[in-house]
Order: C-alpha cells, then sequence, then structure tokens
C-alpha cells in the first residue's frame, strides 16, 4: 500500500516539475524533491494566472497526501510549508490547520519546529490566543533547548504580541524586552527594530511617553542603517 502512495507521489511530483523542466538548471535537477517544493510553491503564490495557481494547489494538495500516506513524514513537511498560507488566504483554513497540525504530530527537529510556529501564526490571526500561546510557548521551549538565540528572540517577541493583545501590558513588555536582549547579544538589528517600535508602542499605551519616543528613535535610527527608512 504504501508502496503504490509513494509511486502517486512521484507521479504528482513530476506534473509540478514538467511544465518547466526544461528551463531549469542542471544543478537544480539534482534535488527534484526540492525542486519541486520551489516551483509549487511559486506557483501558489503567483496572481497572474489564478486557473494555474489552483490546478497547482490541487496537485501540490494531492502531492502531500500521498507522500504522508507513504509514511514519508518529514518529506510531506516541504509542500504543507509552501502551501498553508494560500490555503489560508483562499479560505481554506480548516485545511491548512489540519495539515499543519498532521505534520506536528509526526515530524521532529526543524521541521516540527517551524511547523508549530506557522500553525501558531494562524490561530494568532484567527485570534485564538491561547492556542497560540501553548504553542509559541512550546517552541520556545525548543529553540532554547537548541540554543538557538535568534529564533529565542523571535518567539519571545510573538510571545509579547500575544500578551499585548491579551492586555497584559507589563508581561508583553517584559516578553519584547528579553527579545531585545537577546538581539543585541546576537547582532540582530532587524530583531531589535522589531522589540524597539513595538516597545514604543506599549510605552505609549502605558502613557509613558518619553520612553515611547526614546524606543521609537533607536527603533529608526536602526532601521535607516538598514536601509528602511520609510
Amino acid at each position: 500500500q504504501r508502496r503504490l502512495h509513494l509511486h502517486a507521489a512521484s507521479y504528482y511530483q513530476q506534473l509540478i516539475l514538467a511544465p518547466v523542466r526544461n528551463k531549469l538548471r542542471p544543478d537544480l535537477l539534482k534535488d527534484e524533491r526540492k525542486a519541486a517544493t520551489q516551483i509549487l510553491e511559486e506557483l501558489v503564490h503567483q496572481t497572474e494566472n489564478m486557473d494555474l495557481a489552483r490546478r497547482s494547489m490541487e496537485v501540490g494538495v494531492a502531492w502531500r497526501a500521498h507522500l504522508f500516506a507513504g509514511g514519508q513524514y518529514e518529506e510531506a513537511c516541504a509542500p504543507v510549508t509552501a502551501i498553508f498560507a494560500i490555503l489560508a488566504r483562499w479560505g481554506q483554513l480548516d485545511l491548512a490547520k489540519r495539515l499543519l497540525r498532521e505534520t506536528i504530530t509526526t515530524v521532529d527537529g526543524p521541521n516540527k519546529v517551524v511547523t508549530q510556529g506557522n500553525l501558531a501564526n494562524l490561530l494568532l490571526q484567527e485570534g485564538r490566543l491561547e492556542e497560540a500561546l501553548s504553542i509559541y510557548e512550546a517552541t520556545l521551549a525548543i529553540h532554547e533547548s537548541l540554543g538557538g538565540k535568534q529564533q529565542t528572540a523571535a518567539v519571545l517577541s510573538q510571545i509579547g504580541v500575544i500578551y499585548q493583545m491579551k492586555g497584559d501590558y507589563d508581561r508583553a513588555m517584559e516578553k519584547e524586552e528579553a527579545s531585545l536582549a537577546i538581539a543585541r547579544e546576537v547582532g540582530d538589528e532587524e530583531g531589535q527594530a522589531v522589540s524597539l517600535h513595538r516597545l514604543s508602542i506599549l510605552h505609549v499605551i502605558k502613557g509613558d511617553y518619553n520612553e515611547a519616543l526614546s524606543r521609537s528613535q533607536e527603533a529608526e535610527a536602526l532601521n535607516r542603517k538598514l536601509g528602511r527608512e520609510n
């Protein structure tokens, strides 16, 4: 049974590659699965030909389904990452979340962490704050255990956003300050700018306008340095 599913997965993979195979550099075809994932992502995200985008999505969902049914869980993760955001944008949010949840329960390591973050982002967009917070905290624990400081800082900032949405401004500031400290430690100027901007907003909410101005000016200076003056 698994062999049949993997055969079908190979068929759908070739459907994705076929129209562009002759245009791809030979080195890209050394890893056909990776190439197919990249092409799938480009096809579903483009908006010039929506019929093509929808057909590509159908093929992508089928490709992932057969990889998953064939027990190729890590490999099935890549198509999900490529298509989940567009599924959600097209109103197929339940399908997007189901694919992400199935991935989380069947993979480990970086794929699991990335997928947890993607699911948390969708839940956050829905306003399901407690569910999103629970997933972000689980993701944070993994990043901390692996020593991924930049990733830890990013998740702390996202947790800060949730506390802000919940109206717990003190805890939101605590998380953003922790994120900022790590971003400074690792030299992540973009991450610093994000946290400084969010902290300036929190200080405005709390009525501390001088501190808000100071944080905002720090963020603007970093954005200018990064070439993002607007």
